[in-house]
């Protein structure tokens, strides 16, 4: 599998993205949990649980694309129905602490599943047009 701009495109998004997510794990080990939900404890707990699991879903995606391996498109799958499924858990943690970003978070999972899609039918006819992949 060739990296093609596209592939390059996606492997800095998601180094930003994780980036910024350390960055955000950060603050809130320096202002509390109390940032995401407010008093609701059981979602901030589970904010902070699915942040720490796109890290890592995120970082091992990052090096399944830059080392060009097999299982990119599993990962792909993996990486971007977290993404839409953390997004879900946003939108109803949004209704129950009155968060209001129900529609940023509704636009959001629409451009990453047109993302999703587009990105793993780019991946398949790398592979298809280079089947010697690691």
């Amino acid at each position: 599998m060739k990296k093609t701009t596209f592939v390059w495109i996606i492997i800095i998004l998601f180094f930003i993205s994780i980036l910024s997510e350390l960055l955000s794990l950060v603050g809130l080990g320096l202002v509390g949990l109390s940032s995401y939900y407010g008093s609701y404890d059981v979602l901030n707990i589970i904010a902070v649980i699915s942040l720490i699991l796109d890290i890592v879903i995120s970082s091992i995606f990052v090096y399944k694309l830059y080392c060009q391996k097999r299982d990119a498109i599993l990962w792909t799958n993996i990486t971007f129905g977290y993404a839409v499924l953390r997004l879900v858990f946003a939108m109803i943690a949004d209704i129950v602490s009155n968060k209001g970003a129900i529609v940023g978070n509704g636009i959001e999972i629409i451009i990453i599943i047109i993302l999703w899609l587009s990105f793993c039918k780019h991946l398949k006819k790398l592979i298809v047009v280079q089947p010697q992949i690691k």
